[in-house]
């Protein structure tokens, strides 16, 4: 009995471990994650990178459309719903999204790579969505700005 005792310990700091590991890479990560769940859409996780992009704080346990109701026009509802329902993997490089970061009503022009990705549970059914995105925003705007004027050089 004392032996049982001793492993389940083991085991429960063994898994705290691992939760910790996970934990410190996920909030550290250099790219913005998070975890949807359910048809709803969910946040469960969402690390620091992500809320500094949506310059949002208290977010977990609302739907993305309360967070972010500026996307309904911007068609990402029905790619989320797409990605819930099929398990297909979507993927955007330099994808303009506006995101009213301020709360004000304005729109800010980002432009994200990002990859929406259908999370499974222990039988294979679709339970939510991972998902991982840059902002890629600088880079983009300096090379349009780049382009701009190789154009006012030419003429």
């Amino acid at each position: 009995m004392g032996r049982d005792i001793t492993e389940k310990k083991s085991i429960e700091k063994a898994f705290e471990i691992e939760r910790l590991r996970f934990y410190n890479l996920y909030s550290q990560a250099p790219s913005c994650m998070g975890i949807l769940k359910g048809p709803d859409h969910v946040y469960e996780l969402a690390n620091e990178l992500y809320l500094q992009l949506i310059d949002k704080r208290d977010i977990i346990g609302k739907t993305v459309k309360e967070v972010l109701p500026e996307l309904e026009t911007q068609g990402i509802f029905e790619i989320l719903d797409t990605v819930y329902r099929t398990g297909e993997t979507f993927s955007a490089n330099e994808m303009l999204i506006k995101l009213d970061r301020y709360g004000n009503g304005k729109l800010v022009d980002a432009y994200l790579n990002f990859i929406y990705q259908a999370h499974r549970d222990a039988n294979n059914n679709i339970d939510g969505i991972l998902f991982f995105a840059n902002d890629v925003t600088e880079q983009v705007l300096s090379r349009k700005k780049s382009k701009k004027e190789k154009k006012c050089i030419r003429i």
